[in-house]
């Protein structure tokens, strides 16, 4: 009995420590490098890593998802070390906290970068939608988004109509169990 506590004990500290995130290692960079690609499974990770790497002069290009809920980053070194910019990685399941987040960061002055609005798998739960926003020093133009999202493509087709005749234009689409289309404007 003794023995299958100790095998127990073990086992639970094993399973508990696996839980524990690893400290995030921060890319090593070379002066000369023009790319960076960050791959990281905790978004939280993901943006203190994109944050080391913009301070370097990088910018982002596009993201991705993989099946095992890894998010990646493509990342290109900036021409103009003056043109500097601030990046937010929003990462939620529910539709109307995406809403929200992105209407707050886009009245901040952030952006949509278009080729990185996400659908990361998770295995216990519904796939978050992730978008990476970017504000440059000075923001020269204000966006504000409407994210469509249903079930029925019929009903997408008729509320993307609607959303352009008002001056939107589609900049990412994904799908979970619902279909989702990430639609920008600039506030006139």
């Amino acid at each position: 009995m003794k023995r299958q506590m100790s095998v127990l004990s073990v086992l639970w500290l094993f399973m508990v420590l696996a839980a524990v995130p690893a400290a995030a290692q921060m890319p090593k960079i070379d002066a000369e490098q023009r790319h960076v690609l960050l791959a990281a499974s905790a978004t939280a990770t993901l943006q203190k890593e994109l944050e080391y790497v913009i301070s370097m002069g990088f910018r982002v290009v596009m993201g991705a998802s993989r099946g095992n809920s890894e998010l990646l980053l493509l990342l290109e070194r900036s021409m103009s070390p003056a043109e500097r910019y601030q990046y937010r990685l929003l990462a939620t399941t529910d539709t109307v906290t995406f809403q929200k987040e992105i209407s707050q960061a886009a009245a901040q002055g952030f952006r949509a970068v278009p080729q990185t609005f996400i659908a990361k798998p998770h295995v216990m739960s519904a796939p978050e939608i992730v978008v990476v926003m970017e504000r440059p020093a000075s923001p020269a133009k204000l966006y504000e988004y409407q994210l469509l999202a249903t079930t029925l493509t019929s009903s997408l087709e008729k509320e993307w109509t609607i959303a352009s005749t008002r001056g939107y234009v589609a900049i990412g689409m994904l799908t979970r169990t619902e279909v989702m289309l990430l639609m920008e404007r600039e506030v006139k």
